[in-house]
């Protein structure tokens, strides 16, 4: 146990920033704190991040404020200029005056320049060098209570991103899993009736090429790592016209349509429909939609 009482007061300080709970009431507290260390009429703590404006901490909260903020927000700028890895954080280069007639400033560094802690009064004395000294233990102290926050906060973004780009692979793979399954149906199929009645080798081997460049392109995209991570599907688009993909679909699932029993009734459009579309995938989003209807219709049902 520290017999020193600045020791015991920044052993307190080491203790009160011990966890990322409540970060801002614990900081309020060491600031408290700092008063026993470092006397003060005004203490202010500014935390700064790249591409937001600071947040401001001062004790004790009351008039004057504003102004300290403003003229602590020019210090903060002038430190973010003069202070380097290689800098003395105990005289950094600054040209802006403080709102205190005593007043020590030091910057708060852990990977960058974090903020800025700021002590004044304006009697009985100026500062010693001993105040200087444990006001930058304190700052010290804050800097890498900061740091762990920001890591923390990094590890917390890292891993929820991990966890999205799991979710999204898993996803994805389950819906290739199913539009394989479709493709070799088909192609299965084919071979069959190629098999069984020779006039109709040339259906046949048609939807044998149809499906197997349909297998072709599942498997590019199956190889693709970064669409799988982020669950995205490449699409082809071109002009195309719906009644022909919707034949290509119907003739692709005809045999197992006869193969039950069922009735298919088509009912297209006089007049040609064009869309800007994927024709592989809205040929396949066809053959789905017939392929279910298939199963789950009772034998010898209509299909429309």
């Amino acid at each position: 146990m520290p017999t020193n009482p600045a020791a015991r007061v920044l052993a307190d300080i080491a203790h009160a920033l011990n966890s990322p709970e409540q970060a801002e009431l614990r900081v309020r507290g060491v600031l408290d704190h700092l008063r026993l260390l470092v006397p003060y009429d005004c203490c202010a703590l500014l935390e700064t991040q790249p591409g937001s404006n600071p947040h401001r901490t001062i004790v004790p909260e009351g008039s004057g404020n504003e102004a300290v903020c403003e003229a602590l927000g020019r210090l903060l700028s002038d430190l973010r200029e003069s202070v380097t890895p290689n800098s003395d954080p105990l005289s950094p280069e600054v040209t802006t005056r403080p709102p205190h007639r005593f007043h020590l400033a030091l910057p708060i560094v852990g990977f960058d320049l974090m903020g800025l802690l700021y002590v004044g009064r304006e009697a009985p004395a100026a500062y010693a060098e001993e105040h200087l000294q444990l006001l930058a233990v304190v700052a010290s102290q804050i800097g890498a209570y900061w740091t762990e926050l920001h890591l923390q906060a990094e590890n917390a973004r890292l891993y929820e991103e991990s966890r999205a780009a799991n979710v999204a692979k898993d996803e994805f793979l389950g819906m290739f899993g199913h539009e394989l399954r479709n493709p070799l149906a088909a192609l299965s199929m084919a071979i069959t009736l190629a098999q069984l009645d020779r006039r109709r080798i040339d259906t046949s081997l048609a939807i044998a090429r149809r499906q197997t460049d349909q297998l072709t392109r599942l498997v590019d995209d199956l190889l693709d790592v970064e669409r799988i991570t982020h669950g995205k599907i490449r699409l082809r688009k071109e002009p195309v016209e719906l009644a022909g993909v919707i034949e290509r679909g119907v003739e692709t699932i005809r045999s197992l349509i006869a193969s039950r029993g069922h009735r298919l009734v088509l009912s297209l459009p006089g007049e040609p429909i064009v869309l800007e579309a994927d024709a592989s995938r809205l040929e396949q989003a066809v053959t789905n939609l017939l392929n279910n209807a298939a199963k789950y219709t009772d034998p010898g049902g209509e299909i429309t």
